[in-house]
């Protein structure tokens, strides 16, 4: 699983700001945003805990790369994005 999220390059890399900008954009119910969110967070509270303990894998710059498979994931399937 790490290694899918490490190799994933997305279509437009950007900072979460960008994600966000994009992911308000999205027609869905608002779950999106929420995923989108939840991870943004994640990196905030695990960041002092990612390096000692080996129990979190998700480190680093993994969590924004997330942010962009959620952004993904979330768009139609006829968008460019699914390309």
């Amino acid at each position: 699983m790490t290694s899918e999220i490490l190799e994933y390059k997305p279509k437009t890399p950007s900072s979460w700001d960008g994600i966000f900008d994009r992911i308000r954009k999205h027609e869905d119910d608002g779950h999106a945003i929420k995923l989108v969110r939840a991870l943004a967070h994640g990196e905030k509270l695990c960041e002092a805990y990612d390096v000692r303990d080996p129990l979190f894998r998700v480190k680093d710059d993994m969590w924004l790369q997330l942010g962009h498979m959620g952004e993904r994931c979330s768009q139609p399937l006829h968008s460019p994005c699914h390309a």
